[in-house]
């Protein structure tokens, strides 16, 4: 039901993707704009019906498939850790709130990942965690430098793991930000011939 792929990607790098994957068959099947309605096991297969998300448009006709998965995101949650048993508070979506050093509420209990909120980001993960080491290590060894430490990431980098990679940081176009674009050092090492970054 996206009215696109990728939707926090710029537009224009999510074109070059689309370009470069036209004529794949994986992307013949997309369906943009559109809505499952039911899904229904029969003896042939699995019948998914569709509807337009949007007043006024198409929807394809029912299709039978092999096989359906079901992708609904994730969400952390922090009551199945039982964090609350340790008096962390953890909110209504299950997220366990932190300061910029990724201290919870109790002042010796620390939290990282997907479990402190968005973005859920591996990378922006491993750097949490190691704020939190720096302070926990800092506030033992007397060392301020270190227990001064803090998460203070002005912008995160996110990547769509498609092939091409689309990958982006910081604002983008449609937040008015105008930018210059030039090709990638990765698509030039790999010999394509699209590709941008934006600085």
């Amino acid at each position: 039901m996206l009215a696109g792929l990728m939707r926090r990607a710029e537009r224009d790098l999510v074109m070059i993707w689309q370009k470069m994957n036209a004529s794949a068959s994986t992307t013949s099947c997309l369906m943009i704009k559109i809505k499952t309605t039911s899904v229904r096991a029969l003896s042939e297969g699995i019948k998914a019906t569709f509807a337009a998300a949007e007043e006024g448009g198409t929807a394809p006709a029912p299709q039978v498939y092999d096989l359906v998965l079901q992708a609904v995101g994730r969400t952390p949650d922090g009551r199945k850790i039982a964090a609350e048993k340790a008096g962390v508070a953890v909110t209504d979506r299950g997220f366990i709130n932190v300061d910029i050093q990724m201290r919870t509420n109790v002042p010796h209990i620390f939290a990282n990942g997907d479990i402190v909120g968005q973005p859920m980001l591996a990378h922006k993960a491993v750097h949490e965690a190691h704020v939190a080491a720096e302070v926990i290590a800092g506030e033992i060894q007397g060392n301020k430098e270190l227990a001064a430490a803090a998460f203070n990431a002005r912008v995160i980098p996110s990547v769509a793991y498609t092939d091409p990679e689309v990958a982006w940081v910081g604002l983008t176009e449609d937040s008015g930000l105008v930018r210059k674009a030039a090709r990638s050092r990765r698509v030039c090492s790999r010999g394509m011939r699209q590709g941008a970054t934006r600085a």
